[in-house]
């Protein structure tokens, strides 16, 4: 076979192939544009609404605020400066922080309005959560994180962690996805939020990420650079991608 045949074969190769990806993209588009789907409708209309919240509000101090949108900041202690970073896009979003909360480093973004974020006291606190409409973060007492958390909140999922928790650095904890996904074959949302509770005295190893639906029991321990999805019990140890339980009726003490 010559080089000049085997170049005009590549070509049409790649033209079939072209021809068939904008085939298949006109397809999907075309089923998604006539299946009227209330998921797929309640996405664009939340993309809307996040263009419509262009506007933000910046507040880099930890003490009582309140403004012209209605975001409030309930915090009576001392004012906290270093290392904070509030941004509201927005309006009735509340911060409540106990006055003896013990923050390092906080960045709290809210993107939309009606969510709250709450704060327990003593602790060693580095988190950076972005929240959105209707949802809600819930810190219990005496979290301590050795590197900066990751928390989201959306869609009206919620997290809620307990009391005299412990995380390593590189936690991730995610409700939701960031992005929708959508079945081709029915158009519905397959990666719906949904929300997270950890219990109390709960140990999170280094890099692990929590998925939306996690719940884990009071007592349990959670192994390095872990992928958990569901539900792990209390007094457990577990570890994996995706997370496994190894052991059984734990109890384990901070030194």
């Amino acid at each position: 076979q010559s080089s000049v045949t085997r170049q005009l074969s590549w070509e049409q190769r790649q033209d079939s192939f072209q021809s068939g990806v904008h085939l298949s993209r006109h397809k999907l588009q075309r089923k998604f544009t006539n299946f009227p789907n209330k998921d797929l409708q309640t996405n664009i209309n939340q993309r809307k609404n996040r263009k419509q919240l262009m506007n933000k509000i910046i507040v880099n101090e930890i003490s009582s605020y309140s403004d012209h949108q209605e975001n409030t900041i309930y915090f009576s202690g001392t004012p906290i400066s270093e290392n904070i970073n509030i941004v509201f896009h927005g309006s009735n979003n509340k911060i409540y922080i106990n006055d003896l909360a013990r923050i390092s480093k906080l960045a709290i973004e809210f993107h939309g309005s009606n969510a709250t974020v709450k704060i327990g006291k003593n602790g060693k606190l580095m988190v950076r959560i972005l929240i959105g409409s209707n949802s809600e973060v819930s810190i219990g007492d005496g979290l301590s994180t050795t590197g900066q958390a990751y928390i989201t909140a959306f869609e009206g999922a919620n997290v809620v962690i307990g009391d005299d928790c412990m995380f390593a650095a590189g936690v991730s904890i995610r409700s939701d996805d960031a992005h929708p996904i959508f079945s081709v074959r029915t158009g519905d949302r397959i990666n719906k939020a949904k929300s997270i509770k950890i219990g109390s005295h709960v140990w999170i190893g280094e890099g692990s990420v929590l998925l939306s639906g996690t719940e884990i029991g009071d007592g349990s321990v959670i192994g390095t650079r872990s992928v958990v999805k569901g539900k792990i019990p209390n007094n457990c140890i577990a570890a994996g991608v995706s997370a496994k339980i190894i052991k059984r009726n734990i109890i384990w003490h901070i030194i």
